[in-house]
């Protein structure tokens, strides 16, 4: 059975009963970074295998075979994801000023009986929404049981989801622009530009 390489080491550590603490310990190493290698999000130097592979009672060779894996199953995906984000000093102004102009755009042809309040509540919304979702990746890439690789398809999905609502939300608004414009199409942008930021700042 092909294991990730973090779930292969959290089930050793918990076979050996060790905390991630004890585990950092007995290497040298913080908790934080054990939990790093399980959740994925980085993997132990060269210089610890040998202590890590004493300390987890397997062999080297075999901790050098699970990671090879674990980089090669998830390669592609990742490979996929950097072409998508990895271009943030272009694509985060590129999707704060769609923002913008989906903005004025309310601004100008919004019908909303209410539009002074959510004249204001846009930009606070478009900012909530852009921190809830680059925070709730943020703390799920700290959970040790969540692997990278889920942090990826979560990524991959979010995006899509993304582009779909607001593609949809623009679409109902040019063909029926008697209703007024659904303001909450300028917050999907700033959700957008969040994904890539976390992206980038995840990246290894």
């Amino acid at each position: 059975m092909s294991y990730s390489f973090g779930n292969y080491i959290c089930e050793l550590r918990e076979k050996a009963n060790l905390t991630q603490t004890q585990l950092g310990e007995k290497l040298g190493v913080s908790n934080k970074a054990v939990s790093k290698w399980e959740n994925g999000a980085a993997y132990p130097s060269s210089d610890l295998m040998y202590d890590l592979a004493k300390v987890l009672d397997t062999s080297v060779e075999e901790l050098y075979r699970v990671m090879s894996e674990t980089k090669k199953e998830k390669g592609k995906l990742r490979a996929f994801l950097d072409k998508v984000f990895g271009y943030p000093k272009i694509e985060i102004p590129f999707f704060i000023l769609i923002s913008i102009i989906v903005y004025i755009l309310f601004i100008a042809f919004g019908k909303n009986d209410d539009k002074s309040v959510l004249l204001i509540a846009t930009p606070v919304i478009c900012v909530i929404l852009g921190a809830f979702v680059y925070l709730i990746n943020r703390i799920l890439i700290k959970m040790p049981m969540v692997s990278s690789r889920f942090i990826d398809i979560l990524e991959l999905f979010m995006f899509f989801s993304f582009m779909m609502g607001e593609t949809a939300l623009l679409v109902a608004f040019f063909i029926d622009m008697k209703n007024g414009f659904n303001y909450s199409a300028a917050a999907v942008p700033f959700a957008l530009a969040a994904i890539v930021m976390f992206h980038n700042k995840r990246k290894r």
